[in-house]
């Protein structure tokens, strides 16, 4: 693994984290961690866990809500 790929699975992975626990817009938390680049956050995202940004946010509200519900 290249030193490009590595930073951009830390980056990835802190987007995961940050687009489960808070409520900041997807563009924002792509600054956050160093993407500036709209079109190309999206398409390594989907690239690195198979769906949109805000896809894999969704999923995750629908699980807690799920959860809450039971």
């Amino acid at each position: 693994m290249s030193f490009t790929q590595y930073l951009q699975n830390v980056r990835i992975q802190k987007c995961c984290e940050l687009l489960k626990s808070t409520d900041i817009p997807i563009y924002q938390i792509a600054n956050q961690v160093g993407y500036q680049d709209m079109k190309f956050f999206h398409a390594l995202f989907r690239k690195k866990t198979g769906v949109t940004p805000r896809q894999y946010r969704q999923n995750f509200q629908e699980l807690d809500e799920t959860e809450i519900s039971c």
